[in-house]
């Protein structure tokens, strides 16, 4: 799930940066992962997009 918000949020065209939090080395490398993983399923981007669409106006 942490994977799929790292995507997400890293997708959107007006994000340049996406900061995690991590305790440890092995966290890190895990966050480092999942932004560099290919986009999410299109349906799960849609789902996400309807979940966030009240507050899309803000980012």
């Amino acid at each position: 799930v942490v994977d799929a918000g790292y995507i997400f949020a890293g997708d959107h065209p007006g994000v340049s940066t996406v900061l995690t939090g991590t305790s440890s080395v092995s966290h890190l490398e895990d966050n480092a992962r999942a932004l560099n993983l290919l986009a999410l399923p299109e349906s799960d981007t849609l789902k996400l997009r309807s979940l966030f669409s009240e507050i899309a106006v803000y980012i």
